[in-house]
């Protein structure tokens, strides 16, 4: 089974509008945080994914809440739809299809994890600056 760059944006364009009800709420980000997180642990095949999934989590929420800003409008949106898109059980492949309905999951994961990179260790940078993590 094949997920392009241009499939996965496609799926990552159609939560565009949930980001940023997401990103705009500090209250539904820290709430639609803490289930990914939960889900995305039981994702068997995710588990080398789950600190980047935590930076892109906490990343959203200190966007949300005001404390971060010093990252695109626009990256902000692309990850926080990457992480919707783990909360949607119906998607390129439903997830209740055993093992392969979370390929679909991992692959966009992957793809927004390699395209924010740059992104992400500058906000892990802001974060242990802030925080000392």
């Amino acid at each position: 089974m094949e997920f392009s760059k241009e499939k996965i944006e496609v799926q990552l364009e159609k939560r565009t509008k949930k980001a940023i009800r997401l990103i705009s709420d500090n209250e539904r980000a820290t709430a639609v945080v803490r289930k990914i997180l939960n889900k995305a642990k039981k994702i068997r095949g995710m588990s080398g994914y789950i600190d980047n999934i935590e930076s892109m989590c906490r990343l959203v929420k200190d966007y949300a809440d005001g404390r971060y800003t010093e990252v695109s409008r626009k990256s902000v949106l692309i990850i926080a739809s990457a992480l919707i898109y783990l909360l949607t059980p119906i998607d390129l492949v439903p997830d209740i299809i055993p093992i392969i309905g979370r390929l679909d999951d991992i692959a966009v994961v992957a793809y927004v994890i390699r395209t924010m990179r740059v992104e992400l260790v500058k906000y892990n940078v802001w974060r242990s600056e802030q925080y000392g993590r």
